[in-house]
């Protein structure tokens, strides 16, 4: 089970909001700081996962310095990365591809299949996740201000989609414990062939870790309960 800190941007800070409403921070740091204490951990984590907060409201890459700062100190410490937050178009993507970053498509899957397929066959699919966010049931796209009443699993089955992370905006930040739909999960794992299942939403301590894992993930993003508890806390999970 992959411990993956996540490390969300927004003006050029590290930021922590709940269930991603813009004004609700509770945490705004510098993000090399913040990138300096998961480095700690190296050996015993393998990837990170940031987000650029003003790029999915923006539906376009915002903080695009910071982010790349934070790719190349990783990647030079052996971290593997994955970037998501307003990649819309294929240049956008290649913006982090060619730090040898994955990318994390949302909105663009369900609102232009044509150029996430695009991205995908010009990446390759092993470096592409897929980001299901799910509010009260419904997809929720362009920074989780809209929702959108779609069958995912129809819209990911027509894409080589192989890489999937699942976030319950519900709990987002609440650090109230993980909520997985168990119907869409198990379609996903049954109707699609993944590489990767990853879970992100409410995560509070290792033993949620362990239920995740039952629950057929491989990897949990951890963010509000890094910040309050510390990446420690999870690593020794098994």
């Amino acid at each position: 089970m992959l411990i993956i800190p996540s490390i969300d941007i927004s003006r050029g800070l590290a930021v922590k909001r709940i269930q991603g409403v813009e004004g609700t921070e509770t945490v705004k740091m510098d993000p090399m700081q913040v990138l300096k204490t998961v480095l700690k951990y190296v050996g015993k984590i393998r990837r990170i996962h940031i987000v650029d907060l003003d790029g999915a409201r923006e539906g376009r890459p915002i903080n695009v310095e910071v982010i790349l700062r934070l790719i190349r100190e990783a990647k030079e410490r052996g971290l593997e990365v994955q970037i998501g937050g307003g990649i819309r178009r294929l240049d956008h993507a290649l913006i982090y591809a060619r730090e040898n970053a994955d990318v994390v498509l949302g909105s663009i899957i369900f609102k232009n299949p044509q150029e996430a397929e695009r991205i995908i066959r010009e990446l390759g699919p092993e470096k592409v996740y897929a980001s299901i966010d799910v509010k009260s049931g419904r997809i929720a796209i362009s920074g989780w201000i809209e929702t959108v009443d779609v069958d995912p699993i129809s819209q990911l089955s027509v894409l080589d989609i192989r890489n999937i992370i699942y976030t319950c905006i519900d709990v987002e930040g609440k650090m109230q414990g993980p909520m997985v739909n168990r119907e869409l999960i198990n379609k996903i794992r049954y109707r699609l062939s993944l590489k990767n299942l990853y879970y992100a939403g409410g995560v509070r301590d290792k033993h949620d870790v362990k239920y995740l894992k039952a629950e057929g993930f491989n990897g949990v993003i951890i963010g509000m309960a890094m910040y309050v508890k510390g990446l420690e806390h999870f690593l020794d999970h098994e």
